[in-house]
């Protein structure tokens, strides 16, 4: 068999690398339709009805409406800090939240900075039981051993960390959005999942593209320069 330019390990180390750039191509095109297939299940779970209380523990809840029946405690909130909205400073509130059977951690939405961010923003809470409805929004469970930084109401956090959360308040691990339309709501969570499937297209085209260069530079300094060269 007539050996080929540069040499059967080139040859072999340049398939090797084109296979490579082929097959992460082929796993990126993959995720993107995978992203696609995300969306679409987090638009209808935004769209379905909401459920209840009791038929929570057997609901797949994340990105789900859930109607809940109870009072917010008024005491008990955090303030959740430099979260802008619309180019201004504010503030995320979490407030305790109780049904009479369990306690969650209700995101009312967002406040603007007021005199100064050493001053906690002016919250009026509800204060009889409302029927509110909120997206159950995923959030992870972090370990923490952090101590509780203040001795009293309400407590800032740089961001949220539901576990930590939820060890202070004896409330579920979960954090409950409210929509727009619900009592007690401030100015609204943002609801926006970035889905983006034309990244990942994005790079299973570089990944095409740098195996064409392979080819490429292996035609360029290899092949033609073999075809090129006086044959003595």
């Amino acid at each position: 068999m007539k050996t080929p330019p540069g040499g059967w390990p080139l040859v072999i180390q340049v398939g090797i690398a084109v296979l490579v750039t082929i097959a992460l191509s082929i796993w990126q095109v993959g995720r993107g339709f995978e992203k696609l297939a995300l969306k679409d299940d987090y638009e209808t779970r935004l769209n379905l009805p909401p459920i209840n209380e009791e038929t929570l523990s057997t609901t797949d809840i994340d990105y789900r409406k859930l109607q809940l029946l109870g009072r917010f405690d008024a005491q008990r909130y955090f303030i959740i800090e430099d979260q802008r909205h619309r180019g201004r400073s504010g503030y995320w509130i979490v407030q305790s939240f109780n049904t009479g059977s369990d306690r969650y951690l209700v995101n009312r939405g967002w406040v603007s900075v007021e005199a100064s961010v050493q001053v906690n923003p002016n919250i009026i809470t509800p204060d009889a039981s409302v029927s509110i409805i909120g997206i159950a929004w995923p959030n992870p469970v972090l370990r923490s051993s952090f101590e509780r930084p203040q001795s009293d109401w309400p407590i800032r956090l740089r961001e949220i960390n539901i576990g930590q959360m939820a060890r202070l308040t004896g409330a579920r691990a979960l954090e409950l959005r409210l929509i727009a339309e619900s009592p007690g709501v401030l100015e609204a969570a943002p609801l926006q999942v970035e889905f983006s499937a034309a990244i990942h297209w994005g790079y299973a085209a570089q990944w095409l593209l740098i195996g064409a260069l392979v080819i490429g530079g292996y035609w360029f300094f290899t092949v033609r320069k073999d075809r090129e060269s006086p044959k003595s």
